[in-house]
């Protein structure tokens, strides 16, 4: 799919990808992988797409509740990566 894809298209599949997590997120809200998904959506939104900072902003917020959720034994090695990115 990603070889026939449109730049035209790529807004709406950005626009879809962060529906889908939140979609997710709301099925489970203690959930920490939905909420880190949530988080990656925003973060690669503002990255590939708007450089918009409110993107930076849910996505900060998507990794703390992911933070609050995890199970201290199993952490996210990835979730502290992509808060420090931003």
């Amino acid at each position: 799919m990603q070889e026939n894809l449109k730049a035209e298209d790529k807004p709406n599949i950005w626009k879809e990808s962060i529906e889908l997590a939140t979609n997710a997120v709301s099925k489970d809200i203690k959930d920490p992988m939905s909420w880190y998904i949530l988080g990656n959506a925003h973060l690669t939104c503002y990255f590939l797409e708007t450089d918009r900072y409110e993107h930076l902003n849910y996505a900060l917020k998507a990794y703390t509740q992911s933070e609050k959720n995890e199970d201290p034994n199993y952490p996210n090695p990835d979730l502290y990566y992509n808060r420090g990115t931003i």
